[in-house]
């Protein structure tokens, strides 16, 4: 039996966020997304924030954190993931992995106040390459924010797994 190496490209989380953001490139994965998310029934979590303790000295009186993170259990922090996609090796860095209900829910850490465009593509890149690994990701994350001395969490809605193959088939 003739066995052939795949030949794989290494195809990191801020390559394809580059590459997705590329004028030339960003109409089609818009259409793509816009595509998936208008034929797919999206589960809300119910997101509370944790009540405040009395202590304002308590870490968590100032983290602020959503009920979904605060309850969950912490799997990864500051964990390198990679998979296989095709031909290309797809790599990462994720902040921090919660288990939650069966679920797998993402945290990414940043320094500006609101999630943007790039910061859904990163955390949808990252929930491709762990739903590769066999985990199954929740179909939110969360980005957490600190800005101005605050920690904010912002719910990030995920792009679908089937959509992100479809942007990554488009990668040259």
């Amino acid at each position: 039996m003739n066995q052939t190496k795949l030949r794989t490209y290494p195809f990191s989380a801020s390559q394809f966020v580059e590459w997705a953001m590329h004028k030339v490139n960003k109409p089609r994965v818009m259409g793509i997304i816009e595509h998936y998310v208008h034929h797919q029934t999206v589960i809300k979590y119910q997101v509370q924030t944790v009540v405040r303790p009395t202590n304002e000295d308590n870490w968590f009186s100032k983290e602020n954190m959503p009920s979904i993170v605060r309850t969950a259990q912490l799997v990864m922090s500051e964990g390198e993931i990679s998979a296989i996609y095709k031909d290309l090796k797809l790599n990462g860095r994720i902040d921090q992995l919660y288990q939650y209900n069966g679920s797998f829910v993402l945290v990414d850490t940043k320094s500006h106040e609101y999630a943007s465009l790039k910061d859904q593509l990163q955390l949808s890149f990252y929930a491709l390459v762990l739903s590769l690994m066999g985990y199954k990701i929740a179909d939110v994350a969360f980005i957490r924010s600190v800005y101005n001395n605050e920690v904010f969490y912002d719910l990030v809605e995920l792009i679908p797994t089937e959509a992100m193959k479809e942007i990554i088939r488009e990668v040259e």
